[in-house]
């Protein structure tokens, strides 16, 4: 049996973030890797589109 994993990085949300225009340090980009990992739908998974969603939300409670 074949099996295959796709990884996400501290440092692809970083990435990601900087490009939003945000700056997120690595134990922030820490939690919203751990939020993706617990609550992602996973018929959707993990994509660019959900990482950048997650890091708004993140930036959006933060602010509040």
């Amino acid at each position: 049996m074949k099996t295959i994993s796709i990884q996400w990085s501290t440092d692809d949300v970083v990435m990601t973030a900087e490009k939003m225009g945000f700056y997120l340090t690595d134990n922030e980009a820490d939690k919203i890797l751990d939020e993706l990992l617990e609550n992602h739908d996973p018929q959707l998974g993990i994509n660019w589109d959900v990482i950048e969603n997650y890091i708004q939300k993140y930036i959006d409670e933060k602010q509040n």
